[in-house]
């Protein structure tokens, strides 16, 4: 073809020539990448032309020639600067007729493998992107993610190029003959592949280097026909063809034909500007999976090579929510440090609880053993009572005796009055006894009326000694409360030794003590203790019952402290407050036992008496 005049306003012109028409995806993807390149280095100083050949599907040389005259014909009027040369079948197009249609144009080509430049004696002049479309880094691939695979079959259509890849791919395959049976499947009816591809056994792969024309001359688009092949398959598929990953095959090493095809664009514009001649430029690969393949064929990607792109993988519920999860694994490990803390701080507080109990009830038996040291004068009287009365019985029962008749009658109520002296002496040591003896706190249903008998028993020298009259005022039909027994007797015989002590200073005829029980409502019992004392003076009265407050210049002020953490321990209230007239009262309230609803067997309130006895 003529030159014809190239004026220096004109535009650059370049000619993209494909085997195949744009259905062909991969031509298409090529075409782009080098339209939008050469359009963003030279802006509207550019016209892009494409033909496409369709020497696929009509190979004759009489169509070729025809396919010649017409872009002969079509472009006689225009100069091409550069001619781009997609495929070895259009380079070797385009080289056997250069002279007839392109003779002062510069060449170039893409997607053309290095062995076919050899093969079809392409001038070195002539620059280009070399493509390393090779089956092996694929079949490594398999090999990876497959240790155990002994057969692999090589799909493929049944054009020009696919006859002449096929006879070289025993010598790419080379490297693998000593280890897989290699079978080529090229001349399949679509139909009879799907079937065929669908009753392989475990131990083989597929490799599809993409079918466009089956064996019976049909037309197909790659992508379709892997979706098809890789559906029907009983084993993994794999592909060199970066445009079918994604349609169902596992991956392989490919190229990526719209950065070829912007390699290609980028060299055509140093062809242009530049004029350099024989520049060529090998194509990069890159090793490409699709994760859901690999999960569905059960394919570790621990076993992927190094560097392999990995394509759509599900998110993980870390790679969605990653801040999520973190805050919610963050205020999860609060949580649990914080339960762990509070373990810790409760097992702290029981032991703290413990130790304070075990204090409280060693403080407890202290105050009985002092309590009861105050009292010492008078229990020793009470017991050297019954002991006196005792021995002179003794020896009144003696003289009886001896008197001739014996006087049986006497000697009866002699031995009698023993007995009740001896019994009588025996209470006391009994109660001191629980008093002095340190036990753990037994919670029983417990009579009140009973206790406060006891307690005056107890008290009945002191009282005597002090000249203090009692009076009790003890509620018939009393409900049991709730309580140790040698503890509530601690406490009230602290509030009547601490009444006798508030009364003192009275005159001997003005020290009256009385001693209440009742049942307020259905959840506690009272006792009261009311004396005609002082009074609890102002600035005492709210630290009554702590420890070491008193108003006695001999005590020390821990009696109604214990009394109060012994009450307080029994779910009771201890409280205190000065009567209207004169004197102070102490109240007692203590929970009714809930399994003794009603009134316990009480002992006869007149079996208390009403004044100590003088």
């Amino acid at each position: 073809m003529a030159a014809g005049p190239v004026f220096a306003d004109e535009p650059r012109r370049a000619l993209i020539v494909s085997p195949f028409d744009d259905s062909i995806i991969p031509f298409n993807q090529l075409e782009s990448g080098i339209r939008r390149e050469m359009q963003s280095e030279l802006s509207s100083r550019v016209e892009i032309y494409a033909e496409f050949l369709d020497l696929g599907q009509f190979p004759s040389a009489e169509y070729a020639a025809r396919v010649a005259s017409f872009l002969h014909d079509k472009y006689a009027g225009r100069h091409m600067d550069v001619v781009i040369a997609i495929s070895p079948e259009a380079l070797d197009f385009l080289l056997q007729r250069r002279d007839y249609l392109f003779a002062d144009s510069q060449f170039m080509f893409a997607w053309v493998p290095q062995d076919q430049l050899t093969a079809f004696r392409v001038p070195s002049n002539v620059s280009g992107i070399v493509t390393r479309f090779n089956p092996a880094p694929t079949v490594d691939l398999a090999l990876h993610l497959q240790p155990d695979a002994t057969t692999m079959i090589m799909l493929s259509g049944t054009t020009d190029t696919d006859r002449h890849d096929l006879a070289l791919e025993p010598e790419r395959l080379k490297a693998f003959a000593h280890r897989l049976k290699i079978l080529y499947w090229s001349n399949f009816v679509m139909a009879d592949l799907l079937r065929a591809v669908g009753k392989l056994p475990r131990g083989t792969f597929l490799v599809d280097r993409g079918i466009i024309r089956d064996g019976a001359g049909q037309r197909l688009v790659g992508w379709q026909v892997d979706e098809k092949v890789t559906a029907a398959a009983s084993v993994p598929v794999y592909s060199p063809f970066e445009l079918l990953i994604g349609h169902g095959n596992v991956g392989g090493n490919v190229e990526d034909f719209e950065t070829e095809g912007r390699q290609t664009g980028r060299l055509a514009v140093r062809l242009l500007n530049e004029h350099v001649v024989g520049l060529r430029i090998v194509a990069a690969t890159s090793t490409i999976v699709d994760w859901r393949q690999l999960q569905r064929w059960g394919l570790s990607e621990a076993n992927l090579p190094p560097g392999t792109i990995v394509r759509f993988r599900q998110p993980s519920l870390w790679d969605e929510h990653k801040w999520v999860v973190t805050g919610a694994a963050a205020a999860l490990a609060l949580q649990a440090f914080l339960i762990a803390a509070l373990i810790v701080q409760a097992r702290r507080r029981r032991r703290a609880q413990a130790a304070l109990e075990l204090q409280r009830r060693e403080l407890a038996h202290l105050g009985r053993v002092s309590l009861l040291g105050e009292l010492s004068g008078a229990i020793a009287h009470e017991i050297s009572n019954p002991l006196t009365a005792i021995l002179s019985n003794a020896q009144a029962g003696k003289r009886f005796l001896r008197r001739e008749p014996s006087d049986t009658v006497q000697v009866d109520e002699i031995f009698d009055d023993i007995a009740a002296d001896s019994k009588r002496a025996g209470n006391v040591i009994k109660r001191l006894r629980e008093l002095y003896k340190k036990a753990d706190a037994h919670l029983e249903p417990v009579d009140l009326n009973g206790i406060v008998a006891d307690v005056l028993e107890l008290a009945d020298r002191r009282l005597f000694e002090d000249n203090v009259s009692v009076a009790t005022k003890l509620a018939t039909n009393l409900p049991a409360v709730r309580a140790d027994p040698v503890q509530l007797k601690q406490v009230l015989l602290n509030l009547v030794v601490n009444a006798c002590d508030a009364m003192a200073d009275n005159k001997l005829s003005d020290r009256g003590l009385t001693i209440a029980t009742s049942c307020d409502d259905k959840r506690f019992a009272q006792v009261t203790v009311s004396d005609r004392g002082s009074g609890i003076a102002t600035g005492v009265a709210e630290r009554l019952f702590q420890p070491f407050v008193t108003t006695k210049s001999t005590g020390i002020g821990l009696g109604l402290s214990i009394s109060r953490s012994i009450i307080d321990a029994h779910g009771g209230r201890l409280s205190a407050s000065n009567n209207s007239d004169r004197g102070a009262t102490f109240s007692v309230a203590l929970p009714i036992d809930e399994h003794s609803p009603h009134a316990v067997a009480s002992r006869d309130p007149t079996d208390v008496p009403n004044e100590a006895p003088t």
